[in-house]
């Protein structure tokens, strides 16, 4: 709240800076477009811009933001097609690199006509104005481009990887919270997965490929019930390490002997992640099964 605030102060500052100075130009179809800045370098036809883009409603309320969405967007710019374009393009072409602009458009002009939807949303409102902030950060050729974009996902995924290692440390701990306030002994394996064998069996451990036989209860840590084939009283069956489960399954059925139960506390990570799997289970659950190897059976797909 306290950022969006601030954020809302910058822009009407901008805003006010924006139309009280004299630096306004009119396209061909009327809009007034006031600069901030003014850059030198003009736009080189069949090129790739970075654009930093901002738009509201006319009340202010963010529509879109490149910066929330992790950095400027990317536009193809073709002069001829610009040129005969909607307003929104009109405006664009007239920018040079380094400028920060500021304008309006008709809401029915940019959604219907321009972005093509069916409709303005109605929480806009077909007649209301909306509010661009705009800065043209560079241009590249297309080929510049492709790197470009390699690197930007290089970074992406980096970044990912390191919020997804630092959940699990986290999830780590906060299972080791829960064991250790129900005086729970678990083993932990490399991936951050824990595990008790309840009751030890004393048959064959399965190898990689073999179709185990399972049943099985999956709660979340607060004992929230999502799934169980003890209630179908159908066991659940599948080949081992092939990627048909959810890798904390893969890892945790290979640790046990036909008759062993057990408990696997599972990480979000070695789960669904991010993603969540339907309405009980929410982006980066942690999940507890209970879990029985009723057998071992050959697998015809082999």
């Amino acid at each position: 709240m306290k950022r969006n605030t601030l954020m809302l102060l910058s822009m009407i500052a901008l805003a006010t800076f924006f139309y009280s100075c004299e630096d306004v130009v009119t396209t061909k179809s009327g809009v007034k477009v006031s600069y901030q800045k003014r850059g030198e370098e003009a736009l080189k036809d069949s090129s790739v811009l970075l654009v930093n883009m901002k738009y509201t409603t006319d009340k202010g309320f963010d529509i879109f933001s490149s910066d929330e969405r992790g950095g400027p967007i990317t536009l193809p710019y073709y002069a001829s097609q610009w040129d005969t374009s909607r307003v929104f393009y009109e405006v664009l072409s007239l920018c040079k690199v380094g400028d920060s602009i500021t304008f309006k458009i008709n809401a029915t002009e940019l959604f219907v006509k321009t972005f093509g939807a069916p409709s303005v949303p109605d929480s806009i409102g077909a007649e209301s104005e909306i509010q661009f902030y705009v800065g043209m950060q560079d241009q590249m050729t297309f080929d510049e481009f492709q790197d470009y974009r390699v690197a930007r996902l290089e970074k992406e995924q980096a970044k990912m990887m390191a919020e997804e290692e630092e959940r699990t440390i986290a999830q780590g701990e906060e299972i080791d919270l829960f064991l250790t306030e129900n005086n729970i002994t678990a083993e932990v394996t490399e991936s951050g997965l824990r595990y008790v064998i309840t009751e030890q069996g004393d048959g064959d451990k399965p190898a990689v490929g073999d179709v185990v036989i399972v049943h099985y209860s999956g709660m979340l840590m607060d004992s929230t019930k999502f799934d169980s084939s003890y209630d179908r009283n159908q066991p659940f069956e599948f080949p081992l390490g092939q990627g048909r489960v959810i890798q904390g399954w893969d890892e945790g059925i290979a640790l046990l002997n036909v008759g062993s139960k057990a408990t696997l506390y599972i990480p979000s990570a070695l789960a669904y992640g991010p993603r969540g799997a339907g309405g009980t289970i929410k982006p980066n659950s942690i999940l507890k099964f209970d879990v029985e190897l009723l057998g071992i059976k050959a697998n015809d797909e082999k």
